[in-house]
């Protein structure tokens, strides 16, 4: 049996492409720029492209913040600082905490079933907090270990080091722990990486680079409790 689940929230717990869109769309209205689908996905695609840059290390986190609205500004030819709309963006952003509907149920299921559960997730501390504040689910969970917090990101084998050190230090087990993520890249290799069991939450039926090995695979997080009764 898992002593600990790790899971990643982008994706696996929070919808966050609701929470972006909702977001870019509040930037565009309050700089007066229609709402198209093509402008959305443009933001998307931009944002998804520095954060792969960010993940293998090309890019800082602060880089990373002005950058993706440098591009997305230029694009749209908006006048505006990217720090100063990168600003305004995140703001927007931890306002809006969407869960996706299998989140619920599963956390109280496992609760219930005495598994201790921890939040690893990339990304900038305060947007994190405030969308796990907004989503209502903080208090299934032993710690959140936010990358920006401990200076080091996903994939990085230091990274699930530090995290399973600080959850020793809040007094819970963690020596055989179970991540459950979304991303091959991140979460996948992160645990590859680090000699540590994964499980693939496939939500929309993905290819995955057969490079990246992997323990187990869902497709929706109610599947994820009648795995874990089969595993000794």
């Amino acid at each position: 049996m898992y002593d600990h689940l790790l899971f990643d929230a982008d994706g696996t717990l929070l919808d966050f492409l609701s929470s972006e869109q909702s977001a870019i769309e509040n930037f565009l209205l309050s700089h007066h720029i229609p709402i198209t689908s093509e402008v959305v996905a443009s933001y998307s695609r931009i944002n998804n492209d520095a954060w792969l840059e960010f993940e293998k290390g090309l890019i800082t986190l602060d880089q990373l913040k002005v950058k993706r609205f440098e591009r997305f500004n230029r694009l749209l030819e908006i006048d505006e600082n990217p720090e100063e709309s990168a600003h305004t963006y995140e703001n927007l952003l931890s306002q809006r905490g969407a869960i996706y509907d299998d989140v619920i149920e599963t956390l109280t299921l496992l609760q219930a079933q005495g598994y201790k559960m921890s939040i690893i997730t990339n990304g900038i501390t305060h947007v994190q907090k405030g969308r796990l504040a907004d989503s209502g689910i903080e208090h299934y969970f032993a710690t959140v270990i936010i990358s920006e917090d401990i200076g080091v990101n996903k994939p990085d084998k230091e990274y699930f080091t530090i995290a399973q050190r600080i959850i020793t230090s809040h007094g819970y087990r963690c020596e055989r722990p179970l991540i459950i993520g979304d991303s091959p890249t991140s979460d996948l290799l992160g645990g590859y990486n680090s000699g540590i069991d994964t499980c693939y939450l496939n939500r929309f039926n993905k290819k995955v680079d057969s490079s990246i090995p992997y323990t187990y695979e869902i497709n929706s997080l109610y599947e994820l409790a009648p795995l874990l009764e089969n595993i000794d």
